[in-house]
């Protein structure tokens, strides 16, 4: 996956950072502007890298050497140091005036080899310093530039402006970062019509070419969570270069990998039918009329009696004499002993390992499909009108190659095995508009036509969940399942609109995440002063908020701070991501904790981002604060809410929305709370009896 470009804070040095020599030529002659450290941690605590690029030509004339010219930086990043700021990179051109060398201001080449090395975008990047020759260097690379009168004496503008003329660095930041947040807010509406916009670029590949392994092809579903891939073609203009067509040799690669993958996955499914032949025929002996498809977190996480997603429900189905299975996917992408171990134990519901109904020819056949479907998006891709159409086709084609495009369509024949294996006559999947919920469909539907399809909407819905928001009707492709069970009304309400051409039943059914009292929402605790950190599984969102949180733990240590990573990326798996080892600061906790209630109880604010689980932190009092990221789209579950929620983009602002928060300097706080409770109590309802009832009787075709 591409790392997404960000944007950069360049400074010159000498009267822009330190005060202003013709020639610094010692540590000892070294001496920070007032305000520079702290100016420089506010880019810092904006997530915001600060690079130095400086022209040191006493090096060329012999005055200095590299050796003093470190020890004089390394002075510099211990000052910065003091008040907690940093700079991430230096860059320094060492070349005499006469020498020509392309590196020394006001060329380009120091700017350009930073964006090169950091992976940073120069159209995004302001460049700061003392003099027009600094200014020139920012227009040259295509960056904003701010001239700023702390160092160098006035000298003619030579016909150069720049974005901003400001006193001190200071100042310049301030305007800086007052811009980039109206930009941000901003980017954050343009890039949603850009990715509407992809959307229907993806359906008009889908159109293409209706071919099987498109539906397991991550690229083609818009959807949350966003695939790395989408957001970069979002972010593409729609009109560019030409996007390189896949060529044979990396194709025949991929395919070679994929076979190899195939193979193995062949044999595992040998070993494991012959492993699991006797569980599966003791599992077989009665018919179930619901088929329910899960996951799991590897075998530790398999509790018989209360399942992640679907909670008591498959029990409360039994109870009232519906017979149940469970079919249990694992998220680790492998089924070994070890997994199929966990399900020995006998219970009223019938949890069965996924991969026990999977035929040992699957993995070979869809290994054709797949690369049938690559070459018929390659052509697509050759054949497409546009460059933004053959850039998704291309992308697709590459992805069509993979093994995760093979697990999703693995799902077809687990499905269909399962459904004709037990005679069912509902079969229920996530609703999610994951690529691996349609080809579930389609082998449910293959084994019995008139199986009633229904899709458990159990998460959040965001204004790019397209799939589930706006399902499409393409060819023979199932675009939506017949029974829709809706987290609450609030998101009824939100897919209504798309689903009504469908014809499609949604039925307000709930989360057994909730208590069906409805009993546990408090009230708000600011008196706590603790910090609950909640990103979802993802590596980039684990790193981005742990980072943002330990920035903010260093300059509140009146707070605690409470990590809890999701289940499916342990902290252990985080931590080698992060620069700190948090465990190490003395107000941060990482929670240990059975319960994420337990850790509710505690906490008086959530830092989160994308993670469904800010709901019922409101519930239980905890005053959420958004963490913008300015190089990422928003994935904000509470996108609707105004009241009691609010946004920081630098650790400072975070600073300040605790600090008023926990000396009571919200009087409002009580009153809105009270606001944002009563929106989500309605996104998130109990699983009730009545739920379990209306779920019962549409799929056994009642009218209520």
């Amino acid at each position: 996956m591409t790392q997404q470009r960000r944007g950069a804070v360049f400074l010159d040095r000498d009267g822009t950072i330190a005060r202003y020599r013709e020639y610094c030529r010692s540590p000892e002659e070294f001496d920070l502007l007032p305000g520079v450290g702290e100016a420089i941690r506010k880019l810092n605590d904006a997530n915001v890298p600060v690079v130095v690029m400086t022209n040191q030509s006493a090096v060329g004339r012999g005055w200095l050497t590299m050796e003093t010219l470190s020890s004089i930086h390394e002075k510099m990043q211990q000052e910065l140091a003091r008040v907690g700021a940093r700079i991430d990179a230096i860059y320094v051109c060492p070349h005499h005036p006469d020498d020509g060398c392309a590196c020394r201001k006001p060329g380009t080449h120091m700017l350009t080899k930073a964006a090169d090395e950091l992976g940073l975008s120069l159209t995004e990047s302001y460049v700061i310093g003392d003099r027009w020759q600094d200014v020139q260097t920012g227009r040259g690379a295509g960056s904003r530039a701010i001239l700023v009168k702390s160092g160098h004496p006035a000298e003619p503008a030579n016909g150069t402006t720049a974005d901003y003329e400001a006193p001190t660095l200071g100042d310049a930041v301030d305007w800086l970062l007052q811009q980039r947040q109206q930009q941000t807010a901003s980017a954050q509406t343009d890039w949603s019509t850009r990715y509407r916009a992809l959307a229907e670029r993806l359906y008009e590949v889908r159109r293409a070419c209706p071919r099987f392994a498109v539906l397991g092809t991550s690229t083609l579903h818009p959807r949350h969570s966003l695939p790395a891939d989408q957001v970069e073609l979002a972010d593409r203009p729609q009109e560019d270069a030409p996007w390189p067509i896949p060529s044979w040799p990396r194709i025949i690669t991929h395919a070679l990998k994929l076979a190899v993958y195939a193979a193995q996955e062949t044999a595992n499914l040998v070993w494991i039918s012959w492993h699991g032949r006797g569980m599966l025929r003791r599992l077989s002996q009665q018919p179930a009329t619901v088929v329910m498809k899960t996951w799991c977190f590897g075998p530790q996480s398999f509790d018989a009696a209360r399942d992640f997603y679907y909670g008591t429900v498959p029990h409360q189905l039994q109870a009232k004499g519906i017979s149940t299975v469970v079919l249990c996917g694992d998220t680790r992408e492998r089924c070994d002993l070890a997994f199929l171990t966990a399900f020995l134990r006998e219970g009223a519901v019938r949890y069965v390992p996924e991969w026990l109904l999977l035929p040992w020819w699957a993995p070979m056949i869809t290994l054709c499909r797949q690369l049938w479907g690559a070459l018929s998006l390659r052509r697509v891709a050759q054949r497409a009108a546009s460059s933004s159409l053959a850039a998704v086709a291309a992308t697709a084609c590459v992805n069509a190659l993979t093994p995760i495009t093979m697990r999703n369509l693995l799902q077809y024949h687990i499905a269909r095995a399962a459904v004709k294996r037990w005679n069912a006559g509902a079969f229920v999947t996530l609703y999610e508009g994951q690529p691996w919920e349609q080809p579930a469909w389609h082998g449910a539907r293959a084994a019995n036509p008139s199986c009633r399809l229904v899709g458990y909407q159990h998460t959040v819905i965001m204004p790019h969940s397209l799939a589930v928001r706006r399902p499409q009707s393409i060819g023979k492709e199932i675009a939506a399942p017949d029974i829709v069970l809706c987290l609450g009304e609030t998101t009824r309400r939100m897919i209504a609109p798309g689903h009504q051409p469908h014809g499609n039943r949604l039925i307000t059914f709930g989360t057994c995440r909730r208590p069906a009292s409805r009993g546990s929402a408090r009230g708000p605790r600011p008196d706590l002063r603790t910090v609950l950190v909640l990103p979802e599984g993802f590596q980039s969102e684990a790193r981005l908020l742990f980072r943002f949180a330990m920035n903010v733990a260093a300059i509140m240590p009146d707070h605690r701070f409470i990590f809890r990573s999701h289940p499916v990326l342990p902290f252990s798996q985080v931590r080698p991501h992060l620069q700190r080892d948090p465990a190490q600061m003395t107000n941060i906790e990482i929670s240990t904790r059975k319960t994420i209630e337990e850790d509710f109880s505690r906490a008086s604010v959530v830092l989160y981002r994308g993670s469904s689980t800010v709901l019922y932190a409101v519930l239980h009092g905890v005053k959420p604060i958004y963490v913008h990221d300015a190089a990422a789209p928003d994935v904000d579950p509470l996108f609707e809410l105004s009241a009691w929620r609010e946004g920081v983009e630098a650790a400072t602002q975070a600073h300040d929305r605790l600090a008023a928060y926990a000396t009571g300097a919200v009087p409002s706080a009580a009153a809105e709370w009270l606001s944002a409770a009563a929106y989500v109590d309605q996104y998130v309802i109990p699983v009730d009896e009545a739920a379990i009832d209306r779920f019962i009787d549409a799929f056994r075709g009642a009218r209520t």
